[in-house]
């Protein structure tokens, strides 16, 4: 039964990928699926580098091995982690690494192939609710399988609470991708630049949609009263126009420009030219802040699932409730103050404040020379 159910698997698989013919040749660093993979490979020397693609139960036109396939027919195995065996066994790298951070399969390769070092760099913030990585630490403790050479993050206290578990080197480095692009905020041409959180079906959006329409209204006064051109960043790669439709809705009246997601938009360009950002909990929003950026953080996402409280501005670090760039009050003279400050105070000011508060929670690391730093450490060139 086992062996018809997987043959079956192994079929949709097929007529799902892309299939590649030809055995996986020697590459001295693999990167464990393909998503972000771009913010990486413009380090490297490309001709020393393989793309493991892993989605593709999923995602049509990735890449499948039939060379690696046959052999696992022969051998009657059918998972993924049979797959991922035998192609690092074949491809014998000296470093595997990934941008999802938070895949445990990624985390059992070094008990698959334990020759290579491994190496996680954190794609986004993680917090404590249900679901996300850090919420659940203890289960994952009991994995001894879990292993990782190089957990690089955006601040040491994550990269502890990885390390619990991952028992690797944490190296903070503050976001991989912000990183790379290198801070050009000189020319300002973005009044106002909210980050969106539209999440249609997730729960905690639903539960959070009362205190978003608040802030929703705040911005629109605010833009009406100021005579600021509102544009919205849009966060999703699907339901486009909902998304679009839903802020239409919401901003009746009310001129704005939307800003769809897109995998070649040029997002770290986008922030630096917005005079103030807005986002509630978004990565971008800490990733736009270190970059120099003036940014609002109006953090009104008090989920019931938050262990930790890990959606209040400024965590792991335990900061005020209210200060002089931050708020989680929904209501319109907290919304003014935020953005008043932001809209009045010296650019170097702003800078110094930020680089204070900041300090434990993201850094700027130019295009990524701790990474770099490592690898000249593996010897990979």
């Amino acid at each position: 039964m086992n062996f018809l159910k997987g043959l079956r698997a192994t079929l949709r698989i097929l007529l799902n990928a892309r299939i590649t013919f030809a055995k996986p040749q020697h590459k001295k660093i693999v990167i464990f699926d393909k998503d972000l993979s771009d913010f990486v490979t413009k380090y490297l020397d490309k001709k020393n580098v393989s793309i493991l693609d892993i989605r593709f139960r999923y995602n049509k036109g990735e890449n499948l091995n039939l060379y690696i396939l046959l052999k696992m027919l022969l051998s009657f195995k059918f998972s993924s982690s049979d797959y991922f065996k035998i192609y690092l066994n074949i491809v014998k790298p000296k470093l595997l690494l990934t941008l999802i951070d938070n895949t445990t399969t990624f985390w059992k390769l070094k008990s698959f192939y334990p020759k290579a070092k491994t190496m996680i760099i954190q794609n986004a913030f993680r917090g404590m609710v249900k679901f996300d990585v850090l919420a659940n630490i203890e289960t994952y403790k009991k994995n001894k399988n879990y292993m990782c050479d190089y957990i690089l993050t955006y601040n040491k206290v994550v990269g502890d609470k990885y390390k619990s578990f991952l028992k690797g080197e944490v190296v903070p480095i503050g976001s991989f991708r912000s990183n790379s692009v290198k801070i050009n905020n000189e020319s300002k041409i973005y009044d106002l630049l909210f980050v969106s959180m539209f999440k249609k079906n997730h729960s905690g959006y639903q539960e959070m949609l009362g205190n978003f329409i608040k802030l929703f209204n705040n911005i629109k006064k605010y833009s009406k009263e100021k005579n600021y051109k509102l544009n919205i960043l849009g966060s999703k790669t699907t339901e486009i126009e909902e998304e679009k439709a839903f802020y239409k809705d919401i901003f009746s009246n009310l001129e704005f420009n939307f800003i769809p997601q897109a995998k070649n938009r040029k997002t770290y360009e986008i922030v630096d030219k917005a005079k103030i950002l807005i986002s509630i909990d978004s990565s971008l929003g800490y990733e736009s802040a270190i970059r120099g950026n003036k940014v609002a953080f109006i953090a009104i996402n008090n989920r019931a699932d938050d262990l930790e409280g890990s959606y209040r501005f400024g965590w792991p670090e335990n900061k005020d409730r209210k200060g002089s760039f931050w708020t989680d009050n929904t209501s319109y003279d907290e919304f003014f103050r935020v953005m008043n400050f932001l809209d009045t105070v010296d650019h170097q000011d702003y800078l110094s404040l930020i680089n204070k508060e900041l300090q434990n929670l993201i850094e700027y690391n130019s295009q990524n020379s701790k990474f770099i730093s490592i690898l000249n450490k593996l010897q990979l060139s």
